[in-house]
C-alpha cells in the first residue's frame, strides 16, 4: 500500500483565502467532516490534516459506524476509504438516505473503470494513492463550500434539480449532452437572459468550445481575475460589459457572472451569465451557477476518464491481438475481418452503434483463447486429428477465462464464448440452441463462418463468396440465425462486401 504525501504547504494559494483561525471558525460553523477508513494510521493522518485545515472532523472505521454518524451528527462532506465502505453501494446508499451530503473516495487501488462509476454514481471526487493531502483537503474544501452554498442559498426546489442532474447525467457519459443540459438548466433557474460556456484547450490555453448563447467576450482584467482567483465574480450596474455576438451586434449587459469551471484546481474554462437590459442576477443566481458550473467540471472529468479507458481498452485489445496474431499465421487478418463483417451484419440488422461496437470488439477477440493451444496444432498443415480438434474446441472456454479476469472487457464475452454455438444445438461448448445463443454470438458465428469459407488454408483452397453466400443461405436457421445470414447477403449485394 502506497503511503499518502503528509507533506503540507503544498495547498494551492487560492484554497486558502482567510487567516487561519477565521477559516476554522467558518469551518466549525458550517459542517462536520465525516472521515471513513479501516486503516487507522491512514484515518490518523487524515483526521490530523482536516483538522488542520479548519475541519471538524468525525471518524468511523467502518461502513455501519460511519452511517451511524451521518445519523446522528449535521455532516456536510464525508471522505471514504473504496474498500472500507463497499465502494459505488456505499454511494448509492448516500444518495438515497443522506442526498445533501458530499462524498469524496479515495481508493487504495485506483483503476479507471472504478473513478469512472464513482463520479457516474454522483461522487464529487476520486482519489487513487499516491494522493497529495493538499489535493484532497483542497476537493473537501469545495465540497464544504457547495454544500454551505445549496443549504443557505438555493430554494429546495432548485436544489433537487441540482440532485437530480448530478445523478442522471454523469451516468450517460455523454459530455455534450451534459453540458447542454446543464446550460439549459440555468437558463431556466436564474435570472440570466443568456449562458455562455467556454473551454480552454489543454495544449495552447486559448478556449476551442463555445456553448450556450455563442457571446463571445473581451478577456479583460475582470474575466482574467476571475479565473486567477478561482472564484466566482459578479458585477451589476448599466453598462457593465459589452459582448460582441456572432453578428458583431453590440448590447448593453445590466449584470454580470464570471464563474471558473475547475477540475481538481485545474481551470478548464469559465460559465458566463448575463443579464440584458432590466434583468438582474442576485445571489442566489450566482450559487446556481457556481454550482452548475462544478458540476460541468465533473462531467469533463468523468468524460475524461471513461476515454482514458476507451484508449487502455483498444490498447489492450491491440496488443492481444498482435500477440494472437504472432502465435496463429491463420489467425492474422482473420480476426480483424470478421470484426469488419460483424459490424456490417449488426448494422443491417438494425443494431444500435453501441451493439455495433460491442460485436466489433468482440469479434476482434472471438479467437483469443487460442493463445493457449501449442503452435503446432494451430498451424498444422492439414485437417486436426479427434484429439486435437477438442483441445482446439476449448479455446471458446480458455477466451472467456481470460477476458473474465479483466472488467472492461465483460460484455464481449458472449461473443467469445458462444461463437460455435448452432440454432439447432450442435455446436459447443455448451450445446445452446436458438435464442438461448447470444446474439452476439450469433452475429460472430455468420461472419467467423463466412472468412472462413472465403480464405486459403493449408489443406484447401478458399470458397469464392457467392458459394459462401449460398453455404451459409443453406444452413440458415439450422446452424445460423437466419436474419445474420440475410443482412450478410444484403451487405455482399450491395458491394458492402468484396
Amino acid at each position: 500500500m502506497h503511503a499518502l504525501d503528509s507533506s503540507i504547504g503544498r495547498f494551492p494559494s487560492t484554497s486558502l483565502k482567510t487567516t487561519p483561525s477565521a477559516h476554522a471558525k467558518k469551518r466549525v460553523e458550517r459542517r462536520f467532516v465525516l472521515l471513513v477508513d479501516g486503516d487507522n494510521s491512514r484515518q490518523r493522518l487524515l483526521v490530523d490534516m482536516l483538522s488542520m485545515a479548519g475541519f471538524s472532523v468525525l471518524s468511523a472505521s467502518t461502513r455501519l459506524e460511519g452511517e451511524s454518524q451521518l445519523r446522528r451528527h449535521p455532516i456536510g462532506v464525508v471522505v471514504a476509504d473504496y474498500e472500507t465502505v463497499d465502494g459505488v453501494d456505499w454511494l448509492d446508499w448516500l444518495g438515497a438516505c443522506q442526498p445533501k451530503v458530499r462524498c469524496v473516495i479515495t481508493h487504495k487501488v485506483a483503476g479507471i473503470s472504478d473513478a469512472v462509476e464513482v463520479m457516474r454514481r454522483g461522487g464529487f471526487d476520486y482519489f487513487g494513492e499516491p494522493c497529495k493531502i493538499g489535493d484532497l483537503v483542497s476537493a473537501v474544501e469545495r465540497a464544504s463550500d457547495e454544500h454551505e452554498h445549496d443549504a443557505q442559498t438555493l430554494p429546495a426546489s432548485s436544489v433537487e434539480s441540482l440532485y437530480g442532474l448530478a445523478d442522471a447525467l454523469p451516468r450517460a457519459l455523454n459530455v455534450d449532452a451534459c453540458l447542454d443540459l446543464m446550460l439549459s438548466m440555468g437558463l431556466r433557474r436564474t435570472a440570466c437572459d443568456g449562458l455562455t460556456l467556454i473551454l480552454r484547450s489543454t495544449s495552447s490555453g486559448v478556449s476551442d468550445l463555445h456553448r450556450g448563447d455563442a457571446m463571445r467576450l473581451y478577456v479583460d482584467d475582470l474575466t482574467r481575475l476571475a479565473i486567477e482567483q478561482r472564484e466566482p465574480i459578479a458585477y451589476h450596474g448599466s453598462g457593465v460589459f459589452d459582448f460582441v455576438e456572432l453578428t458583431s451586434r453590440t448590447e448593453i449587459i445590466n449584470s454580470l457572472i464570471l464563474v471558473p469551471i475547475l477540475s481538481r484546481n485545474e481551470s478548464l474554462g469559465w460559465l458566463i451569465g448575463t443579464c440584458l437590459f432590466n434583468n438582474r442576477a442576485d445571489g442566489s443566481d450566482e450559487t446556481l451557477l457556481t454550482i452548475i458550473g462544478d458540476r460541468i467540471g465533473s462531467a469533463i472529468l468523468a468524460g475524461q476518464q471513461e476515454t482514458a479507458l476507451q484508449v487502455t481498452f483498444q490498447q489492450t485489445v491491440d496488443v492481444l491481438l498482435a500477440t494472437l496474431n504472432e502465435k496463429d499465421q491463420y489467425t492474422a487478418g482473420h480476426s480483424e475481418r470478421v470484426a469488419d463483417l460483424a459490424r456490417l451484419i449488426a448494422k443491417g440488422m438494425g443494431c444500435d452503434e453501441h451493439v455495433q461496437d460491442l460485436v466489433f470488439q468482440g469479434a476482434r477477440l472471438h479467437d483469443i483463447g487460442k493463445l493457449a493451444i501449442d503452435n503446432a496444432e494451430l498451424n498444422k498443415a492439414g485437417p486436426l486429428t479427434d484429439d486435437e480438434y477438442e483441445r482446439m474446441k476449448k479455446h471458446t472456454l480458455t477466451g472467456a477465462e481470460l477476458l473474465k479476469s479483466m472488467p472492461c472487457f465483460q460484455a464481449l464475452i458472449p461473443a467469445v464464448i458462444g461463437h460455435h454455438e448452432r440454432l439447432d444445438g450442435t455446436g459447443y461448448p455448451f450445446g445452446l440452441k436458438g435464442d438461448e445463443i447470444p446474439l452476439l454470438a450469433r452475429i460472430v458465428a455468420v461472419a467467423d463462418a463466412y472468412d472462413a469459407m472465403t480464405s486459403d488454408r493449408t489443406y484447401r483452397k478458399a470458397m469464392a463468396p457467392p458459394d459462401a453466400i449460398s453455404e451459409l443461405d443453406r444452413c440458415r436457421n439450422r446452424h445460423y440465425d437466419g436474419r445474420c445470414v440475410d443482412a450478410l447477403k444484403r451487405a455482399f449485394s450491395t458491394g458492402g462486401i468484396v
